[in-house]
């Protein structure tokens, strides 16, 4: 409209990555810079996604390996925290060997003291996408698309059913899907030739 803008009534807006409150452990684009040699080991891309359940917003934090696409880890809350990008992480750590390096957006769970020393206490190195490009950390956006296409629409179901239907689905990706990019064989049976 001729270039003007209302004065009043736009909403406020705060970037959690500018906060001067907070301390913030932002890290480069590590990832971006292995050679194709150093790209073979075992490399972990970690987010959140979100869905309605019940007119409420439920997010699920999921790790993936690039190399075999197992789903190594994830947990499921009301809430988008450190806490639950740790529980996550803890989840992975117990059953799978940890991983060279890990793949985050810069999130305020990423971006935090505790999961930047949990990684550091392991000996992994945290590799942050660049802002505002989420083809940085294109693999596990690409799971979450896949998941929500072959799940399709769940808002109907409670949230003890969609908890069940994760459950299955990530126990269905793991060992029963075939997939393509690793000669469609699952990721299990990829993971396990690996390691």
């Amino acid at each position: 409209m001729n270039g003007l803008q209302a004065k009043y009534g736009r909403k406020k807006i705060h970037n959690v990555h500018t906060s001067p409150h907070t301390k913030r452990y932002i890290q480069e684009n590590l990832y971006a810079k292995l050679s194709s040699q150093e790209k073979k080991q075992e490399i972990w891309s970690t987010d959140f996604t979100e869905i309605k359940v019940e007119n409420k917003t439920y997010y699920v934090c999921g790790i993936l390996s690039i190399q075999s696409k197992v789903l190594v880890g994830y947990a499921k809350s009301s809430k988008n925290n450190t806490a639950v990008a740790l529980e996550a992480l803890n989840d992975a750590l117990e059953r799978y060997e940890k991983p060279y390096m890990i793949l985050t957006d810069r999130g305020s769970p990423f971006v935090s003291k505790n999961f930047h020393r949990t990684l550091e206490e392991n000996g992994i190195l945290h590799s942050m996408s660049r802002p505002h490009r989420p083809a940085d950390n294109i693999f596990i956006e690409t799971f979450w698309q896949t998941m929500k296409v072959e799940m399709g629409k769940i808002s109907a179901f409670t949230k003890n059913q969609v908890d069940m239907m994760f459950d299955y689905y990530f126990y269905y990706y793991n060992h029963l899907r075939p997939h393509s990019s690793i000669g469609y064989k699952t990721p299990m049976e990829e993971w396990n030739e690996r390691h």
